[in-house]
C-alpha cells in the first residue's frame, strides 16, 4: 500500500508541476479499471482536459467521480496534448503502437502503475 501511495504522490506531483508550466494533459483509456485509478489518484477535469477512448458509446460522457470528459482517440490525435496519463496500464504496448505518430512528435505517456514512469518515443525502438 505504501508503494502505491508513493506512486500516486509522485505521479500527481509530476502532473501538477507540468500543468503549472502550461503542458496539456489528457487521460488515455476510460475503462472501469482506469476510472478507479483516476478517482484514487484524484484526477479531475481541472487537471486533465479529456480522456481518449476507443469505444464510441463512451464519447460525450464523463468519467464518474473525476468529471473528465470522454472523447475519441481521433480527437486526442487532433489536439496533440503533451502528456497522456495511461489509465488501463496493461494495454500500454497497444497504445504505443496506436499513437506512434504522437510519440514521434514529442508526446509522452505517463504510466502510473505498476511503477511511475514517463514513456516517450524511445518506446518505439
Amino acid at each position: 500500500f505504501q508503494r502505491l501511495e508513493r506512486n500516486r504522490d509522485h505521479c500527481m506531483a509530476f502532473l501538477h508541476r507540468e500543468a503549472a508550466m502550461g503542458k496539456r494533459i489528457w487521460a488515455y483509456g476510460a475503462s472501469t479499471k482506469g476510472n478507479v485509478i483516476a478517482q484514487w489518484y484524484g484526477l479531475t477535469a481541472a487537471l486533465v482536459a479529456a480522456a481518449a477512448d476507443r469505444s464510441p458509446e463512451k464519447w460525450g460522457r464523463v468519467m464518474v467521480g473525476s468529471g473528465i470528459h470522454i472523447t475519441s482517440e481521433e480527437s486526442f490525435r487532433h489536439e496533440r496534448p503533451d502528456y497522456a496519463v495511461v489509465l488501463p496500464y496493461a494495454f500500454l504496448p497497444e497504445f504505443v503502437e496506436r499513437e506512434r505518430a504522437w510519440l514521434e512528435g514529442g508526446g509522452k505517456f505517463v504510466v502510473s502503475l505498476p511503477e511511475f514512469r514517463i514513456v516517450g518515443k524511445e518506446a518505439l525502438r
